[in-house]
């Protein structure tokens, strides 16, 4: 009789990109109870513009590199943050600072990590911005909808249903 090998199911990668918003742990709490599985490798993704200086001023490149400096700071401790809801949900997760450095957006460099990274999934929080001020500033959920090399799930956070 023919032995059948029965292939593990391979593990799951989720980006779970967060903007550093109040809908943040709403979008934690949601992917916790409904999406995530416990095998999942759950990556925590934040981008932050940083480093670098296209002026020519000593002074300006050592205030743009301080600046720079205290944003990496403020956005690794935002993760660490949210690992530590991510933890408290029952879930491990790992973080993923995205860095933006000069002519580059913020939408571009997490396409950039995406497909360095190739997960199976995204999911980003939708903040509903409304069509003017969408319109005027970009949402970053919108861009990589059509822009992510992966599949994206979109999170619509109702603040007026947040505990």
């Amino acid at each position: 009789m023919e032995k059948k090998h029965l292939e593990q199911p391979k593990q799951r990668t989720v980006v779970l990109a967060l903007d550093g918003t109040d809908s943040t742990d709403a979008v934690i709490r949601w992917c916790a109870e409904k999406l995530f599985k416990k095998d999942d490798k759950i990556v925590l993704a934040h981008a932050t513009e940083g480093g670098g200086s296209t002026c020519e001023s000593k002074q300006s490149t050592e205030f743009k590199s301080l600046i720079s400096t205290a944003k990496l700071r403020q956005g690794k401790k935002y993760l660490e943050e949210c690992v530590e809801n991510l933890e408290k949900a029952g879930f491990k997760g790992e973080m993923e600072l995205v860095v933006a450095y000069p002519h580059t957006s913020v939408k571009a460099a997490f396409r950039l990590y995406l497909e360095r990274a190739k997960p199976e999934m995204l999911v980003c929080g939708s903040r509903g911005l409304g069509a003017m001020k969408r319109a005027l500033l970009g949402s970053v959920s919108d861009y990589l909808v059509h822009n992510s090399p992966c599949p994206t799930l979109i999170i619509h956070v109702d603040h007026t249903k947040q505990s």
